[in-house]
């Protein structure tokens, strides 16, 4: 599941979940590039709802494709996510992709997450 749930200018929201097919992932690419030749670098608000992978092999060579190019047009990222796995892996792409401001909070914190997102 890849669900936008708020397109606002460069500000986006949306849920992920479950295993993401290449279908999926498609749809979550073109809506991002869309927006970032819209308005510039992006800031995302992701809520991480039991995210279980890729669900084929398409899935995760379409990822693969398209995650670095991602990367270079996001400015902020604020990530609501409970799996501890997940969390940890969140924190060291942050060190990798460091010209992003990424910071993660727990699903309860939503409020605080688009505070920290929208002050910028």
């Amino acid at each position: 599941m890849l669900i936008f749930t708020h397109r606002k200018l460069a500000e986006l929201h949306y849920v992920v979940g479950g295993h993401l097919s290449a279908a999926q992932l498609e749809h979550y690419y073109a809506t991002l590039r869309k927006h970032y030749e819209q308005h510039g670098k992006l800031q995302l608000l992701v809520t991480v709802d039991d995210f279980r992978g890729y669900r084929d092999l398409a899935a995760v060579l379409r990822f693969l494709r398209h995650e670095p190019t991602l990367l270079w047009r996001v400015r902020r990222a604020a990530f609501m996510v409970d799996q501890p796995w997940l969390r940890y892996a969140i924190r060291a792409i942050s060190l990798l992709a460091f010209w992003i401001d990424i910071r993660t909070y727990s699903t309860a914190k939503e409020t605080a997450a688009s505070r920290w997102l929208q002050a910028s």
